[in-house]
């Protein structure tokens, strides 16, 4: 979409114009909802996710000032959102003690999973786990990043992202056998 189409699109969406909406919506809801599913634990939650993200987009979309980077501030929206609604749900972290660099072995070997088993095992993963490893490995970011978006300490970051390769590990090695 040229820049010019995607400002009058955007002056109609902050007008509150369903149609306009409902075009934005359409633009990028799929992609968007892929970041939701790496997050969440099933497909009605990550629905949920992107939809109460769509609702911060729309409500802050006056805060946008460059209409050409519109897909990203989108997409942070989202992944903000996933981290909230997740933060949200989780009612206290596991007593933890410090890793000891076992994080640095590969979490898996030579032989590649179908993105379905992948993802399926990211998914069963408890909540915090789920959380830590896609902020960590999906999302490139740093422990004290993801420990100030999870509000708790690195060691718990370190903690969570450790059990969530042994078991992805486990989970994967059944699957392979």
């Amino acid at each position: 979409m040229m820049t010019t189409d995607m400002e009058h699109l955007i002056a109609k969406c902050r007008k509150h114009n369903p149609k306009a909406q409902r075009e934005l919506y359409n633009m990028f809801a799929a992609k968007m909802l892929g970041v939701c599913l790496r997050y969440a634990p099933d497909r009605s939650t990550a629905q949920d996710m992107l939809q109460e993200g769509y609702i911060k987009v729309f409500t802050k979309l006056h805060d946008l000032r460059n209409p050409n980077v519109i897909e990203s501030w989108i997409y942070h929206i989202i992944v903000s959102t996933c981290i909230n609604y997740l933060n949200r749900q989780l009612k206290y972290y596991e007593a933890v003690d410090e890793m000891t660099g076992s994080d640095q072995e590969p979490l898996i070997d030579e032989d590649p999973y179908a993105a379905e088993e992948l993802m399926a095992a990211v998914a069963a993963l408890p909540v915090g786990q789920r959380l830590a490893f896609n902020l960590r490995e999906v999302e490139g970011f740093g422990y004290d990043e993801i420990a100030a978006a999870m509000r708790c300490p690195e060691s718990t970051v370190r903690s969570l992202l450790c059990r969530a390769k042994i078991n992805l590990r486990e989970t994967l090695s059944d699957i392979k056998h």
